[in-house]
């Protein structure tokens, strides 16, 4: 039997101040289906309400759905929990591989926070969440979202979040926090090999030594607005990996970037205070490949120092004078520290191309939703599930959800319902010859987007996007 898996078809973009502190169950922001697992319902009735130790049922929600394409659901609260949650390889019987959607409501609602004086070892770091990494690139498909992590009092040894996935996989819309200032990481993306391909967006650290920490040489890394404040030792560091960045933003007294391996850094704004005026905004060392784009910095000594010739990383604070052309005016239009190789001849310079927002997703009540399974449609994908896509589609809902594996035999179209985008994914798609998904929209309505989300294992060259304006495919990938 395939396994099923759930479909996150919107994102929570208010907000809404303070966390509730309550035994309230607070209403699911998703339908109502055994695949979204609401924390706070039965079996496992975790509190959050700022007072309870949640650890335990945290765990056993954790323990019972990783590895079965279930999203894990926090609703609105602060959850108290000792050191550490952790993601297993083996539960009930049998292997996980990841597929596993770990989430709250919002980040400025749903808050995990570690228990004053359960980290105290500076050198001996210890997670708020372990979301698993077993020496091996298969644990995949792996998201946190929508949660913020505080470490507490008293807890220099606290390491907010270390996160682990291969293939796909994500941590969005999260924010890691430490009053203190002297927690050990923010996020850890360095604490076993081979972690990646994977993405970081829309996040926010404050406070901790190093905000995020990766390291090791494989599987690649990207991340997009990011923000980083107040670290006590550096804002991100990079040991070897493989890491792109877009919309960095910087303030604190140390530098904002440190690495070695391969970085591109685009748009950032780097704002440096007090010691910040005696050491550089970005860091490339011990043999470290660099380009940065549009980066403008104040408050810094210089803008970046490379000392990629040595695995001495406070030799870049030591530099005089102009050193290499470009690294030290506050603002770097664009800067490598390799030369250009090309199999032709061409402009050194990047071709600047614009970088297009991929289309916000609208936020759906539950109510909207249409479980195709509700319409006749079989999970399992042995039979055609076609007709009751179909019916789906016609019963006016403005977002699909689609929570196992569908077998299509004949096509099926997605029409624009009053203007609003379609969200929808699954498991895996699986087709005839003749099959095909596509979309179009009412011709007297203006142009609007498609937006497919978590998809894994989907054949594409059964999805045709017709006439709408723009498709945006999150978490998908294909086989």
């Amino acid at each position: 039997m395939t396994k099923p898996f759930i479909c996150v078809a919107i994102l929570f973009v208010g907000v809404i101040g303070g966390f509730a502190e309550t035994a309230k169950v607070a209403d699911s922001a998703y339908p109502d289906h055994p695949n979204v697992v609401n924390v706070r319902k039965a079996p496992y009735f975790a509190k959050g309400d700022g007072l309870t130790d949640d650890t335990a049922a945290l765990q056993k929600a954790i323990d019972e759905n990783v590895g079965r394409h279930r999203l894990i659901y926090l609703p609105r609260g602060r959850y108290l929990v000792r050191p550490t949650l952790k993601w297993p390889k083996r539960s009930g019987g049998r292997d996980n591989w990841g597929f596993t959607i770990f989430a709250g409501e919002s980040r400025e609602t749903t808050q995990i926070r570690l228990m004053d004086a359960t980290a105290t070892e500076q050198d001996l770091p210890v997670a708020i969440m372990w979301c698993g990494g077993f020496g091996s690139a298969d644990w995949f498909h792996n998201y946190v979202e929508n949660l913020t992590f505080d470490t507490g009092n008293g807890n220099p040894g606290a390491v907010a979040l270390q996160f682990y996935s291969n293939n796909s996989g994500a941590v969005r819309n999260c924010r890691f926090r430490d009053d203190s200032g002297k927690a050990h990481t923010g996020l850890d993306l360095g604490h076993r090999d081979m972690n990646g391909p994977l993405q970081v967006k829309d996040c926010e650290v404050i406070g901790f030594r190093r905000g995020i920490a990766t390291a090791n040489a494989v599987n690649g890394q990207v991340s997009e607005r990011i923000v980083l404040k107040n670290q006590a030792e550096v804002g991100l560091t990079n040991q070897g990996q493989s890491v792109s960045i877009r919309g960095l933003v910087s303030d604190g007294e140390v530098p904002a970037l440190k690495s070695y391996g391969s970085m591109s850094l685009v748009e950032a704004k780097i704002a440096g205070t007090g010691e910040a005026r005696n050491r550089p905004a970005i860091v490339n060392y011990n043999g470290g490949r660099m380009f940065v784009r549009d980066v403008v910095t104040h408050g810094y000594r210089r803008a970046l120092g490379d000392v990629s010739h040595t695995p001495d990383s406070a030799a870049a604070f030591r530099i005089e004078g102009k050193d290499k052309p470009g690294s030290a005016v506050p603002d770097i239009r664009e800067y490598r520290s390799n030369e250009v190789t090309s199999p032709f001849p061409s402009p050194p310079e990047s071709l600047r191309l614009t970088v297009k927002e991929t289309p916000d997703s609208p936020v759906d009540e539950p109510k909207t939703w249409a479980i195709v399974d509700d319409f006749g449609a079989d999970p399992h994908g042995e039979s055609d599930s076609a007709a009751a896509f179909r019916k789906a589609i016609d019963s006016d809902a403005t977002t699909l959800f689609l929570p196992g594996s569908y077998g299509l035999d004949s096509t099926v179209v997605f029409v624009e319902r009053c203007g609003v985008f379609w969200a929808w994914a699954a498991r895996s798609i699986t087709g005839g010859t003749n099959a095909r998904l596509s979309a179009r929209r009412t011709a007297k309505r203006k142009p609007s987007s498609l937006s497919i989300w978590r998809m894994s294992a989907a054949v594409w060259k059964w999805i045709r996007t017709g006439r709408w304006s723009s498709a945006a495919f999150r978490t998908a990938t294909s086989r």
